[in-house]
């Protein structure tokens, strides 16, 4: 029998709702009626559905494994992006690195995600990064869990410390992307100094095509399969990058920018030499994304009240975010401090303020 407590109203329209919890299973959901009797035997008919399914599922957990599940979950996003579809093969990576592809999907809990995020930060993942890859672990459990893949989700508590949410905007400066681009060299190099001159991610910089290339418009033309926000976004070519990409196109043709083919294909990740570069510059605390936000930074340094702009070049979604990416540096600071009027105050050439007498 079905208590007063397990359906109840709600809504303008008043329909009756069921809300129960069998054996940590909880369901809850609209019986489409607004008389009580029929939502009671619509209710009665979904526990006996789920009761029946239960030893199903409890079976088809025992053989479930970690790498099975992350599988399935990727091939419910068969419409997703190419980029999407890059980090979830970046996800799985972590994630099956860490835990072992045959790992039990029932043996997960919130002890032993806790555990994989702390490993995680040792491993000098920044805090986005680490948003991602909890983010990640949590919507594949959520997926089979709704899927009636298992039968209770444990991670919906799992959350990033707050002290771990250092917002702090880090850049390079001018020498430390030139002795960079010293140490780095073939298509690394070449990765990173698309970065810095365009501002654009990983994926898209690996991505990037002749034929998205326009030189005598002297663009970079994105298309909205490939960027994040799913957004077309052009992209200016800087004096630095010209004569790059011109040479480039002459060998690819409207193949890939960066191939080890002729073209034909890509290269899928520049991470291990790219952070030992770093750790020479002694900038170990960054990573491949801190140049998009070296070239954000740069930019509004060189063109102070053109932050529009930036957030269109960049494809950001609002002016709060561009301003998470972009730091004043130093010079920008003092040159601002000396356009100011200060009295009787004189301002030295290292932007500090010497009072007159």
């Amino acid at each position: 029998m079905i208590s007063k407590r397990q359906i109840y109203k709600r809504g303008k329209n008043k329909t009756f709702w069921i809300d129960v919890t069998i054996r940590d299973k909880r369901i809850r959901q609209s019986l489409d009626t607004r008389f009580r009797d029929v939502a009671e035997k619509k209710a009665e008919e979904i526990i006996k559905d789920v009761l029946e399914k239960e030893p199903e599922t409890r079976q088809f957990e025992k053989t479930m494994t970690l790498g099975l599940l992350i599988d399935m979950y990727v091939s419910s996003k068969m419409n997703a992006k190419v980029s999407t579809k890059e980090f979830f093969r970046y996800m799985k990576k972590s994630l099956i690195e860490y835990f072992s592809e045959d790992m039990e999907a029932v043996d997960m809990n919130i002890r032993k995600a806790d555990e994989y995020r702390l490993w995680c930060v040792k491993k000098g993942n920044t805090v986005d990064t680490l948003h991602h890859k909890v983010g990640f672990l949590k919507s594949v459990y959520k997926f089979a869990y709704d899927s009636g893949y298992i039968h209770t989700h444990k991670l919906g508590t799992l959350r990033i410390p707050k002290q771990l949410r250092n917002r702090e905007v880090k850049f390079l400066t001018d020498g430390q992307v030139k002795k960079l681009l010293s140490i780095l060299d073939g298509h690394n190099r070449d990765a990173a100094l698309v970065a810095v001159n365009t501002g654009m991610r990983k994926n898209e910089v690996l991505n990037l095509q002749g034929s998205w290339i326009s030189l005598a418009k002297k663009i970079i033309i994105l298309p909205a399969e490939y960027t994040k926000s799913g957004r077309r976004r052009e992209i200016p070519i800087s004096d630095n990058l010209f004569d790059f990409l011109k040479n480039r196109i002459n060998e690819v043709g409207e193949g890939f920018i960066l191939s080890p083919d002729g073209g034909k294909s890509r290269y899928y990740d520049i991470k291990k030499a790219y952070k030992t570069a770093l750790q020479k510059i002694g900038r170990q605390d960054c990573g491949f994304h801190t140049l998009r936000k070296t070239f954000a930074t740069k930019y509004l340094e060189c063109n102070p009240d053109h932050l529009f702009e930036l957030m269109r070049i960049g494809g950001w979604e609002n002016m709060e975010t561009v301003k998470k990416y972009a730091a004043e540096s130093e010079k920008a600071k003092s040159d601002k401090l000396r356009r100011v009027n200060i009295w009787d105050s004189k301002v030295t050439e290292d932007g500090k303020v010497e009072s007159g007498s």
